[in-house]
């Protein structure tokens, strides 16, 4: 995402223009978090490993609810009338201390290591598989 050349300058500024797009109509919780999200990732270097692995940690605050999620789902797909009432009004409101939450897991067990899984992939495949 943030490499340099033609068509990637174009990706960027199409991702730039549809990111301020969600911004302003999407969940302003969610826009704080992925704001927080591409400031950390473009500060720190982080790999691809590294971001799917904080994905991984984000995944599990919005999908047990800490976020706008279910909100978005019934606005947009269960009453589709559009009209979320999201726990914030703009992503400034959004306390600082809430966005830095998102980025603490919920469970430690819950963090998916794929630096681990990656650096040991036969260990991963003799694992018997569980139903």
């Amino acid at each position: 995402f943030f490499c340099t050349g033609s068509l990637l300058g174009q990706l960027r500024r199409r991702m730039a223009r549809w990111s301020l797009l969600w911004h302003r109509r999407g969940s302003p919780l969610s826009a704080a978090v992925t704001l927080e999200y591409y400031k950390r990732s473009r500060a720190a270097g982080l790999s691809a490993v590294d971001c799917l692995e904080l994905d991984s940690v984000l995944c599990g605050h919005f999908t047990a609810g800490d976020g706008d999620f279910a909100e978005g789902v019934r606005a947009r797909l269960i009453d589709k009338d559009d009209k979320p009432n999201w726990k914030h009004g703009t992503a400034e409101q959004v306390p600082g201390e809430l966005v830095q939450q998102f980025f603490k897991p919920r469970r430690q067990q819950d963090v998916i290591k794929l630096r681990d899984a990656l650096a040991r992939p036969w260990q991963q495949a003799a694992k018997p598989s569980r139903l």
